[in-house]
């Protein structure tokens, strides 16, 4: 909620700076009269002014009266993100129990005030932020976390006749009345969408970190050092685990750690930062260059890539002279197997960007189905779409889908405003990964 929010909004945090302190002055100006804690009154009510301020502040647009609901209670903990809501509540409840010392009272606060900020940017369109019960629960410990600590401060320095009692029972009453109010409001006004999570970036864990310093050092012999870490989860488990470092980023797939993906910092940006592979020296003036080099890397730090593999190379833009692409697949006949191993070298003989996928030949089923039939599939799903349509190269691979090995028939074609693909199981003949792209003027 706070990453990247307020930059370009200079006035607003004026704004909410004068607000917070204009608020803090005024209570601390009525409680010198009538409460025991002024200052500590004022300081509370300047926090709820600035929470208010940072989740209130509209960001422009419209939204719909919805509300997330994330299954994934304890996702928030594990983001950075809800690491500063946590964070951003916490003086709320260690201010509210000093304040006050009424222990019942402030822990309904502390659930009761982020709910209304939920509500309340759920149900003002013009706010334009997203009511999502991530955001509550963070908030809500972040403030139970502030409470905690506030209750501890009150139990070890208070004297024994300021005890932390609950007095009066009107503002209890209220907040039960408020909490009501909440209830009936999301029943009657908010639509809740249900998801198995909101945040699919988090810190990576040791497994994780391991694996792709593992995946880096044998792909480099130990030349790069990652020091920051991030994992993004897909469907169930599985994800991309990403590795940042000053040279570039790598990026390593979870949990069967089959393609690894590594991307350098070319020199016509910044030099110092791309591969020089042992042995060998540049610069690269032709694809026998590219090759020989590309050959050295690969026998030394990949040499499972070289076996049974046809090698390719090509230059990767004629006029800009970014360097070469060097490739190795397998083929059983005309199926292209899994195994990739991709080097870019660069015009002064470095590795720049390389792709990694270590697999064995899986065992496939028979192709039945012929390039002729699958076009024939393919303009059946698409329909008049593929009328005077430009066909692209078709491609028969083995890809994994549903957990087993099968032979596709990859399809493209496109037309003037459109690029169209889908994949044809070569075995059974079903059709799969429908796509229709709306081409970009320069594409077309």
């Amino acid at each position: 909620m706070l990453t990247a929010v307020f930059q370009g909004h200079e006035i607003f945090v004026l704004f909410a700076t004068a607000l917070t302190l204009l608020t803090g002055g005024l209570v601390h100006r009525k409680a010198r009269a009538r409460a025991e804690r002024p200052l500590t009154m004022a300081l509370w009510a300047s926090s709820v002014a600035a929470i208010l301020s940072l989740t209130l502040w509209t960001t422009g647009g419209e939204t719909a009266p919805q509300c997330v609901i994330n299954k994934d209670v304890l996702e928030p903990f594990g983001t950075v993100q809800g690491q500063l809501n946590a964070a951003m509540f916490a003086p709320f409840g260690l201010l509210g129990i000093l304040a006050t010392r009424r222990l019942a009272l402030t822990a309904t606060l502390c659930v009761l005030f982020p709910a209304l900020i939920e509500t309340v940017q759920g149900l003002t369109p013009f706010i334009s932020r997203l009511c999502d019960t991530s955001d509550l629960v963070a908030n809500a410990a972040g403030a139970a976390c502030g409470l905690a600590a506030g209750f501890l401060a009150n139990k070890a320095f208070s004297t024994p006749t300021a005890k932390v009692v609950d007095s009066s029972s009107y503002p209890l009453i209220a907040c039960g009345a408020l909490a009501v109010i909440l209830t009936g409001s999301w029943l009657a006004w908010l639509d809740p969408i249900v998801m198995d999570r909101t945040v699919s970036q988090r810190a990576a864990n040791s497994s994780q970190k391991a694996a792709v310093s593992d995946a880096l050092d044998e792909a480099f012999g130990g030349y790069f050092k990652p020091d920051n870490f991030d994992f993004t989860q897909g469907e169930g488990e599985s994800g991309t685990i990403m590795a940042n470092f000053r040279a570039g980023a790598a990026e390593l797939s979870w949990p069967d750690a089959e393609q690894f993906t590594v991307n350098l910092t070319p020199n016509n940006i910044e030099k110092g930062h791309t591969f020089p592979v042992p042995g060998t020296s540049g610069p690269v003036r032709s694809s026998k260059d590219a090759e020989r080099i590309a050959k050295a890397y690969a026998e030394r730090f990949a040499p499972w890539g070289l076996e049974r593999s046809d090698i390719s190379v090509e230059r990767i833009d004629e006029q800009e002279d970014l360097g070469w692409l060097v490739s190795w697949r397998r083929w059983r006949g005309e199926v292209l197997l899994p195994m990739r191993l991709d080097v870019v070298i660069e015009p002064e003989g470095n590795v720049r960007d390389l792709i990694a996928r270590n697999i064995d030949d899986p065992e496939l089923p028979e192709a039945n189905v012929s390039e002729k039939e699958a076009w024939s599939l393919f303009e059946d799903h698409f329909g008049s779409t593929t009328d005077r349509a430009e066909r692209n190269e078709p491609v028969l691979l083995a890809a994994r889908r549903d957990g087993a090995w099968r032979v596709h028939w990859l399809l493209t074609v496109k037309t003037k405003d459109v690029m169209l693909s889908g994949t044809v199981d070569a075995t059974d003949g079903t059709f799969h990964n429908p796509e229709e792209r709306v081409l970009l003027s320069d594409e077309k």
